[in-house]
């Protein structure tokens, strides 16, 4: 497979991916997503940026960058016109990233957020 790193299609890259952090190659998974992500281009509110966005935060948290991640995951946050529960996903993982970078305020505020739509989402009520 020849690719120039800036073209091709988004499911290509979007399944290598999935596939490259499940075997637990998470540069080359980011890699994947980044050019899934060029592939959408500046369509913010799709459902491609946002499973993008998701995808690199939990890859981001995966290698112990959680600072990183909290911005990936931020930006699924304000892709416009996702269903409450993209959106909770979102949020519960923004809190993950969060706590895992030590900021407790931001992350019980964010847990709190996820609590307040659904305090059985995941184990949100125990965080």
């Amino acid at each position: 497979m020849e690719d120039d790193g800036d073209s091709g299609d988004y499911e290509t890259h979007y399944n290598l991916g999935i596939a490259f952090k499940e075997m637990g190659l998470m540069e080359e998974a980011i890699g994947e997503f980044q050019k899934a992500l060029k592939s959408v281009g500046s369509d913010v509110a799709s459902e491609e940026f946002v499973r993008c966005c998701n995808m690199l935060g939990l890859c981001f948290v995966d290698k112990g960058l959680p600072q990183v991640a909290v911005k990936w995951f931020a930006r699924g946050l304000a892709s416009p016109g996702r269903n409450e529960e993209t959106y909770q996903a979102l949020r519960y993982d923004l809190g993950c990233a969060h706590e895992m970078a030590g900021n407790q305020k931001a992350a019980l505020e964010t847990f709190l957020d996820v609590y307040g739509v659904n305090i059985n989402y995941r184990d949100v009520s125990e965080n």
